[in-house]
């Protein structure tokens, strides 16, 4: 299934009030969810090879989105890519701490260490 593409309410240029801004906005956060949540059921259904690459593209768009990388992260695990799974996570804390100032919560760092201990729970796909 293609990925659609462009933004919310590109052609939206002749209002002159705000409420298509704020729509897009609103717009884009779906269409955000939408695409975490399919990467996430292609990651369960055993996609992950998939996921990896869709969630690749999603984490340039949003290098702080820390479900997204978690995402990615268990995809790549789940594709035996083990070190480009840890380089993910290595990527996003330098730049939350770098943009932001914050350590990665606690999602992205039990995810590392589970995926540096090979823990038996991230391999399996639910029943």
């Amino acid at each position: 299934m293609p990925w659609p593409s462009g933004t919310a309410m590109s052609r939206c240029r002749r209002y002159p009030a705000r409420w298509p801004w704020f729509e897009r906005r609103r717009l884009t956060g779906m269409r955000l969810s939408a695409r975490l949540e399919l990467a996430e059921l292609d990651v369960r259904l055993g996609a992950a090879g998939e996921a990896a690459e869709a969630l690749e593209a999603l984490g340039a768009e949003c290098p702080h989105h820390e479900r997204l990388h978690g995402l990615w992260m268990l995809a790549l695990y789940r594709e035996g890519r083990t070190a480009e799974a840890l380089a993910v996570y290595l990527r996003i804390r330098r730049s939350l701490i770098r943009d932001l100032g914050v350590e990665p919560g606690p999602l992205l760092t039990t995810l590392q260490s589970r995926i540096l201990h090979a823990h038996p729970l991230l391999d399996e796909l639910p029943k």
